[in-house]
């Protein structure tokens, strides 16, 4: 390739790059100010009026007891292992036998 076509398409490359990104909506950068221009919030309380006294009783549900169930344990089938010691074997390093040509 010549440097022509590397210029070329370069340039083609630069156009649609640059066509994309006008094409994209820009977002209006949130600003934050800092200071003594905050608003205020002031809240108020007030007393809530008093309820009305009805000479009606008050009905108090019976308390019924509840019933624990105990659950059973459940036997595990898996099988344990016995203690079994494990032999360790000294591993050997052959020598490299060497030969040589003459």
């Amino acid at each position: 390739m010549n440097t022509k076509r590397y210029i070329a398409a370069g340039a083609v490359s630069l156009l649609v790059h640059s066509m994309f990104l006008a094409a994209m909506p820009t977002k209006e950068p949130l600003t934050l100010t800092m200071g003594a221009d905050n608003p205020r919030v002031s809240l108020t309380f007030t007393a809530m009026p008093a309820a009305k006294n009805n000479n009606t009783p008050t009905i108090n549900p019976i308390a019924q007891p509840i019933e624990k169930t105990v659950k059973k344990p459940i036997k595990s089938e898996v099988k344990r292992l016995s203690n079994t010691d494990t032999v360790s074997q000294k591993v050997v390093k052959k020598k490299p036998t060497i030969t040589k040509k003459t």
